[in-house]
């Protein structure tokens, strides 16, 4: 019988295609294979993979896997260059990761933004009219070749999500969405598509969010890996909680504390234990949960940290794709834990009673003067919007009270967002190749 039988077996029952793993890998997953579960062993030499002379230096390795570079596609069809290997009772899996930026710590685990659908529309209005569905699978096309630059397959869903008529899914990383209710193109993409892109697609979609009209970001997800489980022990968050370390110097009162698994015994059949803290509809939402155990590998230490902010209450720019752990170390006390030797940026509150303002003047005029200004538009003013605007406007002697408080925040928040990059781009100018001592007002 082959030396490798055992290993071939394990990776048969993993669900990987044929052939999933090296010669030296399978040296690797013999060897994990043997020495799991076994009592006082000997942790494996920090930077070295067991059976795999050659690999390149990768961090020590922890129970639960290792980081290692594998060539060939994972289960899924996408190549990707960092991955984490968790042994189960079914065999090995192999676990593709996202890439931090640089010096960066956190990445980023998922992304949603609109875009004025009017504005696209009208950029393209010198080629025929398109419907909806047109329209959508046009924009999941360009999602897939100019973002994603993945090979994946376009196709329209059976009906539309979150209110929009129609949405096309984007291969296994994300969906677009369009008409219905909404007058916005919705974009989503998952934590997928974030682990199997390469390393420049945040910065792409910096970049285009940066670049485009109207574009508002809705929600992004930062995740933190602790492959050592030290940083945030999820057995100790319910100690933390009740320490403040989840309380903003100005609350008076913590956030919400909810667990899931089995909290009372232990986790006996190590399943791996949930954290939640604050609600989602607070617009911040922290999960800390044993990746490791809840993958099936019931002696890993791996624990992930992933913040959910939303945009309906926090204003969210573009500087979170690229510099995501300057807003996850200021978002709690707690996670300031993470070392990190760049600028930390405080979550800028959203002032809603100015946008509400707005918001609701906008959906009075559609619904009462909408189906006019719509045959207005195309049958008399030949689409010339400034005309038409000049013609049903008039010059108030004074901007009316509830809308200067929009304005007043819309400019308190540009230059927020301009100073921060400012910022950004002196300290990497000055403190190129150096770490910079992070101060930080919790």
């Amino acid at each position: 019988m082959s030396k490798h039988s055992n290993a071939k077996r394990a990776a048969k029952r993993s669900g990987l295609k044929s052939p999933p793993y090296t010669p030296a890998q399978l040296d690797e997953i013999q060897e994990r294979c043997t020495t799991k579960g076994k009592a006082g062993g000997a942790p494996a030499q920090a930077g070295r993979v067991p059976g795999l002379d050659h690999a390149p230096f990768v961090p020590p390795v922890l129970i639960g896997g290792e980081v290692i570079s594998i060539p060939q596609p994972v289960s899924g069809g996408t190549p990707s260059e960092y991955h984490r290997i968790v042994l189960t009772d079914k065999g090995p899996k192999i676990v593709p990761l996202q890439r931090a930026m640089g010096e960066e710590k956190c990445v980023i685990d998922y992304l949603a933004f609109t875009v004025d659908e009017s504005i696209l529309r009208r950029v393209a209005a010198h080629l025929k009219p398109f419907s909806d569905e047109e329209f959508c699978l046009a924009w999941g096309e360009y999602c897939k070749s100019a973002l994603l630059r993945l090979e994946c397959e376009i196709k329209l869903t059976r009906s539309g999500l979150h209110g929009y008529a129609v949405s096309a899914r984007v291969g296994q990383y994300g969906m677009v969405s369009a008409g219905g209710i909404h007058s916005s193109l919705h974009v989503q993409f998952s934590g997928h598509a974030f682990a199997c892109a390469d390393e420049e697609f945040p910065q792409r979609l910096h970049d285009f969010i940066k670049s485009a009209r109207s574009v508002n970001i809705t929600r992004i997800d930062i995740a933190f890996d602790d492959f050592a489980g030290e940083i945030f022990p999820v057995r100790q968050i319910p100690e933390m909680w009740k320490a403040g370390l989840f309380t903003a110097a100005r609350s008076p009162r913590p956030p919400m504390l909810d667990r899931r698994g089995d909290w009372d015994c232990n986790d006996p059949d190590q399943r791996g234990l949930t954290a939640y803290i604050g609600r989602r509809d607070s617009g911040k939402y922290l999960r800390a949960y044993e990746k490791g155990r809840q993958l099936g590998d019931k002696l890993s230490n791996w624990v992930r940290a992933e913040l959910e902010l939303h945009g309906d209450v926090f204003h969210l720019i573009p500087e979170m794709l690229v510099r995501p752990t300057s807003f996850f170390v200021m978002a709690y006390p707690a996670l300031a834990r993470v070392e990190y030797a760049g600028i930390a940026c405080k979550l800028e509150r959203i002032a809603q009673e100015g946008f509400d303002t707005v918001e609701k003047l906008l959906n009075i005029i559609r619904h009462q003067y909408g189906a006019h200004l719509d045959v207005l538009r195309k049958e008399f003013f030949n689409f010339n919007d400034k005309e038409l605007l000049d013609r049903i406007s008039r010059k108030p002697r004074e901007v009316p009270s509830n809308l200067q408080k929009a304005i007043n925040l819309s400019d308190a928040l540009t230059q927020r967002q301009k100073e921060f990059t400012e910022k950004l781009a002196t300290d990497q100018a000055s403190h190129a190749g150096s770490s910079l001592a992070v101060t930080q007002e919790i």
